[in-house]
């Protein structure tokens, strides 16, 4: 499932890689992309590459494309709420702007981990790109606690 977004402007991301945060209007990126840079820079190597694989043969396609978007154009029943989503065809990925900047911290990088291993489970081919668990598991083996977030989310 491909997901339509509409994107006005750009900020630098991973600037070592050459990855932009594309933004929605309206929307401020305030401390995200720092909390997306930590986050990437806990994951391991192999993660990190694989994704980067994954992401640069979609820009070789279209080098315009976006790969990580905030926006708040999501759903925001509060029995729906998303805080993110990665497309499990392409390995794109965007957050939820209100959602995630009213996060602690520690929670919105656990989020952010979360979406890179469902990119990171696509990039290797896996079949369980789209199961949660096996997600939330691969998340908790590089050190981020999803048990224990999901619990947090789902009192709030």
């Amino acid at each position: 499932m491909t997901i339509h977004l509409h994107f006005n402007r750009r900020v630098p991301l991973l600037r070592d890689e050459d990855i932009w945060l594309h933004v929605a209007p309206g929307v401020t990126e305030a401390h995200f992309p720092q909390l997306f840079e930590f986050a990437w820079s806990e994951l391991p190597e192999d993660a990190r590459q694989a994704i980067l694989r994954q992401w640069r043969a979609l820009l070789r396609e279209k080098p315009d494309r976006w790969l990580v978007g905030l926006t708040d154009q999501l759903d925001q029943r509060p029995e729906t709420r998303e805080y993110g989503m990665c497309e499990q065809d392409t390995g794109r990925m965007f957050f939820q702007a209100s959602a995630m900047l009213g996060l602690d911290p520690p929670v919105a990088i656990c989020i952010i981990v979360h979406e890179l291993a469902h990119a990171f489970l696509l990039a290797s081919g896996s079949p369980d790109a789209g199961n949660e668990e096996v997600v939330d598991r691969l998340a908790h083996s590089w050190g981020f606690p999803m048990a224990g977030i999901r619990r947090k989310l789902a009192g709030m």
